[in-house]
């Protein structure tokens, strides 16, 4: 085949591929595209609303803030602590004072607690808090002191920002702190970063991931499932791996923030991607049905190009490599429901069939040839066979021997009447056998005492139907050319059954074939060299079987103490040489 040739099966897997590819690259890229919008609403979604509890909380510290100056500001309570020396004066301010803070800290629920520390009375500690009971610290004595005591080393150590909200970190937990400070006066308030997600909490579900603070830099502040301790912020939304102690496995998880404007908070929520993802299971189920369907389209899709394009192109390429090799009695197959397929086959069984008339009618011509040419060799008898009968019988004349002329004229007519039998007749080996008694009959009666033969057959062989002359021309040439030294000649024929076939020995001992002769013989070549008779006798027995037996018919010629041929043909029955004339 030549290079740039290929197969119809090659061109149909080069279009599945062409339409597989594209789709499933299709698939892949709808579902990539989806689930990035998605993920992209869920965050725009979920960025907003933090950006609206963190505005809410903003709001909250700058009315916080703005409560913690005018309260400093305006409450003479605050001023009696400030100037006031009368120690009861003291008593009763604080009083009043902490009971305000109270009410203040109830009507501020997110608050967890004020405090006021004055640097007035050096002999009394004048440091008090007022807690909210539903804050997370809940000994208020141990509350005042850790308080009082983070307070007195900032200020010892000149780190107290009093400008803006600041976090202090008690044990594990993160406070947002709001201190002003007016004549040796603190007045603050500390909410719990942790106590700020709460509300985040009621309104994001658990398996919708979690929510915490953290620094602007992106320092784990609140409480945090996965244990983290910093995050990159960079970015509008981020992705990272991990795997929570309620978890099985490591899960994607998306993180988007929104960062405060009044305090160094950054509100961040936790999103699994698998609950972004859950918004499009309708439309990955519709996604995995199509490619499933794609993916049996595929092998459907091979099995009727296979049985529709294929297997009917096959069965013509196949009907035509048989008929190229010599079949043409073969037709293709008229099966096909494409028209086009059926137009083609029918086209060439029509085609087929006036080939296969034309060669019957050039067969039979061919028959009729050889069957004439069968005839002619048939006939070519070597003249000097008659001649030498002639005169014999002539011989006998003179000598008044008539009952030989009688005998030898009766063989003779019995030889002829054989020899002018139709040439594609097909005769017993009796007949044959016959036929050969009456030839050596005749040759005994030229040479007396000077031939010598025997016959050996199966008897179950004798109605067995062979070409005539396909033992008595071997016999012939024994005759003409096997006597010994003496003069005499032996021949031995012998006829056994192998199987289905007859297997024929003719064996004479005499010189011999000439070498050169016995290679000519056992070729295949037609043109004979030397002895004219070789020609006539041995190609044409040759011919015979070829057109006979075809390749079922052996012959071989070889020396073994003088010539021997052996061939096997078949067994033939009646009907077999009825179908073969």
């Amino acid at each position: 085949m030549s290079k740039n040739r290929y197969s119809v099966s090659f061109w149909i897997k080069i279009i599945l591929i062409i339409f597989i590819i594209p789709s499933f690259l299709s698939l892949i890229y709808v579902n990539y595209s989806i689930q990035n919008n998605l993920r992209e609403q869920v965050t725009k979604v979920k960025r907003d609303m933090l950006s609206l509890y963190m505005q809410q909380t903003d709001h909250l510290l700058d009315e916080l803030d703005v409560s913690l100056n005018g309260f400093m500001a305006k409450n003479q309570n605050i001023v009696e602590l400030q100037v006031s020396s009368d120690s009861n004066d003291r008593q009763l301010a604080k009083y009043d004072l902490y009971t305000q803070l109270t009410d203040f800290t109830f009507d501020t629920s997110k608050v967890n607690g004020f405090f006021v520390y004055s640097e007035s009375d050096i002999i009394d500690d004048d440091f008090f808090t007022a807690v909210n009971s539903g804050g997370d610290l809940v000994n208020y004595n141990l509350e005042s002191k850790r308080i009082q005591n983070k307070l007195l080393m900032a200020i010892q150590q000149g780190k107290l920002n009093t400008g803006r909200w600041f976090k202090w970190k008690f044990g594990e937990d993160y406070y947002l702190f709001r201190i002003v400070y007016d004549r040796n006066t603190y007045l603050g308030c500390y909410i719990s970063l942790n106590g700020l997600l709460q509300p985040l909490e009621k309104i994001n579900p658990g398996n919708q991931g979690f929510s915490f603070m953290t620094s602007l830099e992106g320092q784990i502040l609140t409480d945090d499932p996965a244990g983290l301790i910093m995050l990159d912020l960079a970015e509008s939304y981020h992705s990272i791996e991990m795997k929570l102690p309620a978890e099985d496995d490591r899960q994607k998880y998306l993180y988007v923030s929104a960062a405060s404007d009044s305090a160094d908070l950054c509100l961040v929520a936790m999103i699994p991607d698998k609950a972004v993802l859950a918004e499009y299971a309708k439309v990955s189920n519709v996604l995995i049905i199509i490619s499933i369907i794609i993916l049996a389209l595929i092998p459907l899709s091979a099995i009727l190009v296979q049985r529709g394009i294929y297997h009917p192109i096959g069965l013509l390429t196949r009907t035509m490599e048989e008929v190229k090799a010599g079949k043409v009695d073969i037709r293709a197959d008229e099966k096909s429901k494409l028209k086009e397929f059926y137009v083609l086959s029918t086209t060439f069984n029509e085609m087929l069939d006036e080939m296969h008339h034309l060669k019957i009618h050039i067969y039979e011509q061919q028959l009729k040839e050889k069957e004439a040419h069968l005839q002619y060799l048939q006939l070519q008898i070597h003249p000097h066979f008659f001649l030498n009968c002639m005169s014999l019988m002539h011989s006998l004349a003179e000598l008044g021997k008539y009952r030989e002329i009688q005998k030898l004229s009766r063989s003779l007519v019995n030889y002829f009447r054989y020899m002018f039998k139709k040439a594609n007749t097909m005769i017993s080996v009796g007949e044959e056998l016959q036929h050969i008694k009456n030839y050596m009959d005749i040759q005994m009666m030229r040479f007396p005492d000077g031939i010598n033969y025997s016959i050996n057959m199966d008897e179950e062989l004798h109605d067995a139907l062979i070409p005539p002359l396909s033992i008595q021309t071997f016999v012939e040439n024994s005759i003409k050319y096997a006597s010994d030294y003496n003069g005499k000649t032996k021949v031995l024929v012998n006829l056994e059954k192998l199987g289905s076939n007859i297997k024929v020995i003719v064996r004479d001992y005499g010189a011999g074939f000439p070498a050169d002769v016995l290679t000519i013989i056992n070729s295949d070549e037609d043109q004979f060299e030397g002895d004219e008779t070789y020609r006539i006798g041995i190609r044409n027995v040759k011919e015979r079987f070829k057109l006979i037996f075809g390749e079922n018919a052996f012959i071989h010629f070889y020396n073994d103490h003088g010539s021997v041929t052996e061939y096997v043909i078949p067994i033939m029955k009646e009907e077999d040489a009825d179908a073969s004339n």
